[in-house]
């Protein structure tokens, strides 16, 4: 990368933790590098215990992984489109999300089209995290740009995931 602004990150939310940013201006090129070792892909998913507990930065977005717990509201039809749901994480934790907008819309028929008895695992990146407000504890949503979300196969190591949640399931059912 060659002729680049360097800031301070000081954005109202941040992708990530570092002090700097980089800009892009009318004069900066790219050159493509192949990393054998930094992988294309790379998460760092939030625990919702961490959440919950109030150990995040309301100006750091997160990424997360879980399954559909229940649908809580939609707002589809209106101008402002919305959904607000329910998630479970691997540990059993639970957080609220709402979507926006064309993320919620792509949510909402996902939702609507999946199988009965099958896993609904979302994956979101970028995600704001909200303080709790009184009785309601710390919530997620997209942000308005950069917040992307991925449902089902469309996740890297789909499979994976849904192994873990299956038997998350079953250690749980082993318990009660």
């Amino acid at each position: 990368m060659h002729n680049f602004n360097v800031f301070h990150n000081d954005l109202q939310f941040k992708a990530c933790n570092h002090a700097y940013i980089l800009q892009f201006t009318t004069g900066t090129t790219l050159r493509e590098k192949e990393f054998a070792d930094i992988p294309q892909f790379q998460y760092d998913f939030k625990k919702f215990s961490e959440i919950l507990a109030g150990h995040f930065n309301v100006d750091l977005l997160v990424d997360i992984i879980s399954v559909v717990d229940k649908m809580i509201f939609s707002q589809t039809q209106a101008s402002l489109k919305k959904v607000i749901f329910n998630l479970r994480d691997s540990s059993g934790d639970v957080i609220t999300c709402t979507l926006w907008e064309s993320h919620a819309m792509k949510f909402f028929n996902c939702y609507n089209n999946f199988t009965i008895g099958e896993p609904l695992i979302v994956l979101l990146t970028h995600e704001r995290v909200k303080e709790g407000q009184g009785k309601y504890p710390p919530s997620v949503s997209n942000s308005w740009c950069g917040s992307k979300i991925l449902i089902g196969d469309e996740i890297p190591d789909y499979q994976k995931y849904k192994d873990r949640y299956i038997l998350f399931c079953k250690v749980i059912t082993i318990f009660r």
